[in-house]
């Protein structure tokens, strides 16, 4: 790891948002982009007051691809992402809170685990395992049943 990734690792990234609300602001997720599905990020956010209820919600150009409703109105929430979302550009998250909405700038789901990984977890390494089985089996004399018929004395 060098010395770059292990200080991006821990970046609070503040993203500047867009609303209909004049006292909601979301504040920060803390996570560098893009983000990845099954992890959890935490949300925060300020305004609304303590006694109203908060829902977070994740779009794309599809239309809504994760809801969190019924969250109390503490400024901070931690949300996992469905690890079932389609990755892409263009997901947005929204908090809502008594009618004020603000929205983050563009986000970008990933996969967890990047699909060649998968692939090859599948394909190449059972393939390998096979290959490397069969050769410490091979006999040294395969008969052939048309040429070598049995021997029925056992001789």
């Amino acid at each position: 790891m060098t010395i770059a990734s292990s200080i991006r690792a821990f970046w609070i990234v503040i993203l500047p948002v867009t609303g209909f609300g004049q006292g909601l602001q979301l504040e920060a997720i803390t996570e560098v982009k893009p983000l990845k599905r099954g992890k959890e990020y935490n949300i925060k956010w300020t305004g609304g007051a303590k006694s109203e209820v908060t829902k977070i919600t994740l779009t794309n150009a599809k239309g809504v691809a994760q809801t969190w409703s019924n969250l109390p109105n503490d400024g901070e929430e931690v949300i996992s992402l469905s690890p079932k979302l389609r990755p892409g550009k263009g997901y947005n998250l929204s908090v809502s809170v008594d009618g004020e909405k603000v929205y983050s700038q563009p986000l970008q789901v990933k996969r967890r685990v990047p699909l060649a990984i998968t692939i090859a977890t599948f394909v190449v390494v059972p393939s390998v395992i096979i290959l490397l089985s069969q050769s410490e089996q091979s006999p040294e004399h395969i008969p052939d049943p048309v040429n070598d018929p049995p021997n029925p004395s056992g001789n």
